[in-house]
């Protein structure tokens, strides 16, 4: 999520337009991915390298364009204040697809366990 939120910080005050951010390390993800893993089932002698950043990032971002900003931002505020904002992976997709009404199991293993870029 750091990354992501980075991302859009660059988008909105320094000119850097996200478009191009998320192509750029769309048509590097493959590359990362093969190289450590995917983002959830990396390396552990690989651990830190650029698939678990950027994959979720490109992912955090699919996930926004898929449930819509309001829903998105609602996730992303609620999330912390809810058992002191820490968690599984599972609880917090779970709270994910509460919050948004969505099922969205395929889309969160595709992102986090794929060997490939999903499609966003």
């Amino acid at each position: 999520m750091a990354l992501y939120l980075q991302w859009l910080y660059a988008d909105e005050f320094l000119g850097e337009p996200l478009d191009s951010t998320l192509a750029t390390a769309r048509a590097k993800d493959a590359e990362y991915r093969a190289e450590a893993g995917p983002p959830g089932d990396y390396d552990p002698t690989k651990f830190a390298l650029r698939n678990v950043y950027v994959s979720p990032a490109l992912m955090w971002d699919a996930l926004r364009r898929k449930v819509g900003d309001r829903a998105f931002w609602d996730v992303v505020s609620a999330w912390p204040r809810t058992a002191d904002g820490t968690g599984t992976r599972a609880e917090l997709f779970a709270f994910i697809e509460k919050r948004t009404g969505r099922e969205l199991s395929s889309f969160f293993d595709a992102w986090i366990m794929g060997t490939k870029t999903p499609h966003a």
